[in-house]
């Protein structure tokens, strides 16, 4: 049930107003009041992770029996309790392991793998769930008494199915606290999903039915239109992910959970360091406190420091991906950072000079070639598409001597109007910059009523109106 659908868009308010109902109803008997609307939001996790395959249902609901249990043991027990959580910890990561694992060997030994599919979400809540076990190991969170909550917090169906990885220590806890009816906190999740939408549909599906055409095509192709198609892939991948952020952060906002930011403007980033801690905030943090940290961090010498660095990126690619492609990306940003970490980029930079957004640029740029890695299903795609980028001098002359349509050069498929997709994508960044400093939600809510009417009502005509024609999958959905 992609959440970017009608059918998601009716499932989730007829949750929201049966959950709310119920707090109108009962809202005298708090304690019974909060347990009906877990059932009811358990039931609605279990129904909507079944719609996407009903035989996968036991992982997540496996996971939870696990993790309660861990809580439960790591609660009474004093002795052995490292040796105790390492093995719960195992035991929930065992799925994602044997998963990546078995595709690797796929990868690396070119075995068919028409019968390898992955649960969905199985990569975003194992990993929420060891928080669970690692709060209680640390004292940070009391093991939980009641099932349901835990069984809860592993399948909360708007972050199931690829995240925001949630810390049990600020998301569980909200679980067993009454809520009520608040108008701020319901219209500002609204807005974020509709803005989630507009991110999805308008921008980045239409941004991918330009790349997929160039990448898709027969026969040799331009360099000008893979180096374009590069380029604005790493504005759809971010569009589609931090749309799908939106989305599900403002629907758990309006049912009154908090799940925090995932993404914090990536691309105004002025080094690597900066952008990880921008980009995929909830997986970024917890490959720093479940595998950086643990190995030593910052903490140790310069060598070891780097070392961490590059098993943690390392550890990243993998979990993207069972494939050399996602391990050589996850060690060509770990190797960013480590030169970074030597000649001591990102610190100290100030803030209002052009020496900044030439280092935004730069980050970008970066970034952007180790998406091509990324997206490419083997390494000589990627060393196709690197050479293809000479050959643009010789097509530009071509532009220029034989009047070739700049169009045919960069492969714009029949009917698509790339520059309309082009003004939405500058459009998004005229208005990303605006809201670096200052957060959207308040500014839109400082406006007067008729201005901020107005822009929920263009807002609904340019979804309406101007949504992709196919839209696909969310491209996190495959991790």
């Amino acid at each position: 049930m992609p959440v970017y659908t009608k059918l998601f868009v009716t499932f989730f308010f007829a949750i929201f107003l049966t959950v709310n109902m119920v707090r109108r109803i009962w809202n005298e008997n708090k304690s019974f009041c909060t347990f009906i609307s877990n059932i009811l939001l358990l039931g609605a996790s279990i129904v909507f992770y079944c719609w996407s395959n009903l035989r996968f249902i036991l992982f997540p609901i496996t996971i939870g029996v696990i993790s309660y249990v861990s809580g439960i043991v790591l609660g009474r027990c004093h002795s052995y309790k490292k040796s105790i959580i390492l093995a719960f910890a195992g035991l929930e990561l065992l799925p994602l392991l044997v998963y990546r694992l078995v595709g690797l060997r796929t990868d690396l030994f070119d075995v068919p793998t028409e019968e390898l599919i992955i649960p969905l979400g199985l990569s975003f809540f194992t990993l929420q769930a060891v928080t669970y076990t690692h709060g209680v190991y640390k004292g940070t969170l009391s093991a939980e008494r009641n099932p349901l909550i835990v069984l809860l917090f592993v399948s909360f169906f708007p972050c199931v199915s690829s995240g925001p990885i949630a810390r049990a220590e600020k998301l569980l806890p909200q679980f067993g606290e009454y809520k009520v009816f608040d108008y701020d906190e319901i219209t500002d999740g609204l807005r974020l999903m509709g803005w989630g939408l507009l991110k999805k549909l308008v921008i980045a599906d239409n941004l991918a039915t330009y790349i997929q055409a160039v990448r898709g095509a027969e026969g040799e192709k331009y360099g000008m239109a893979l180096l374009l198609a590069a380029l604005l892939y790493s504005f759809q991948l971010y569009l589609d992910f931090s749309g799908y952020s939106d989305i599900v952060i403002g629907c758990a906002n309006a049912l009154g959970y908090e799940l925090g930011k995932n993404f914090d403007h990536p691309y105004l980033s002025v080094s690597i360091g900066e952008f990880w801690r921008r980009w995929h905030i909830s997986l970024s943090s917890w490959l720093r406190d479940f595998v950086y940290i643990p190995l030593g961090g910052g903490r140790v010498g310069a060598l070891r420091k780097n070392l961490n660095t590059l098993i943690t990126f390392a550890v990243s690619g993998l979990w993207h991906g069972a494939g050399i492609t996602w391990i050589v990306w996850g060690l060509y940003h770990g190797i960013c950072l480590c030169i970074e970490n030597i000649l001591g980029i990102g610190k100290n930079v100030i803030v209002s000079t052009p020496r900044r957004w030439l280092r935004i640029f730069w980050t970008y740029v970066i970034v952007t070639f180790g998406w091509i890695i990324f997206a490419s299903d083997s390494l000589h795609e990627v060393a196709d598409t690197i050479v293809s980028f000479g050959r643009i001098p010789s097509e530009m002359a071509m532009i220029v001597a034989d009047g070739i349509a700049v169009n045919r050069v960069l492969m714009v498929p029949h009917g698509f109007n790339l520059a309309l997709s082009l003004v939405f994508l500058v459009g998004y960044l005229g208005i990303s910059g605006t809201t670096y400093r200052n957060s959207g939600l308040k500014l839109i809510k400082s406006k007067k009523p008729v201005i901020r009417w107005g822009g929920y009502f263009a807002l609904a005509l340019l979804i309406l109106f101007f949504s992709a024609e196919n839209s696909g999958e969310f491209i996190y959905n495959r991790f």
